[in-house]
């Protein structure tokens, strides 16, 4: 049976950590369907929000994780220098995003506060209609980083 990234299948014996990250994709899938009745609530989105910056951080503590846990398991030098340089970049990305994020979700929070009313008084909420497609949606923000660098 071959996998895929979406496929959380596989033929080999169950691991705990890999059982664990099936699991928290699984769920993160599950709060994307919630995301996408985009009922116009600005306490939710200020709490989906602020999840997301709460998410982040832990999948950047996790991948710090994987760089302590890459150098005892692979035992291929090259091939370990080159994941644990690839991780810690993806770390320091994940880190420096939710670290942008914190403005935004101290301003939901005051819109919240100040709202006085589930809706915020925004009135009628909005549907995004289309259903999420996390590889779609991360093709389009790769097409839009590569194309903003300088020098591509």
């Amino acid at each position: 049976m071959s996998s895929s990234v979406g496929d959380l299948s596989s033929d080999r014996p169950a691991q705990p950590s890999a059982d664990a990250v099936a699991n928290a994709a699984l769920e993160l899938q599950r709060a994307r369907s919630a995301l996408e009745s985009g009922d116009g609530d600005l306490r939710a989105l200020h709490e989906a929000v602020k999840g997301a910056a709460r998410l982040t951080r832990s999948l950047a503590a996790t991948v710090d994780r994987l760089v302590r846990y890459t150098p005892g398991t692979v035992e291929n030098r090259k091939v370990a220098r080159d994941l644990v340089a690839d991780l810690r970049a993806l770390r320091s990305c994940l880190t420096a995003g939710a670290a942008l994020i914190d403005p935004a979700v101290d301003d939901l929070r005051d819109l919240a506060d100040s709202a006085g009313s589930p809706t915020g008084g925004a009135g009628v909420g909005h549907s995004i209609g289309e259903p999420f497609d996390p590889d779609a949606d991360f093709a389009a923000r790769w097409e839009e980083w590569v194309s903003a660098r300088p020098g591509t």
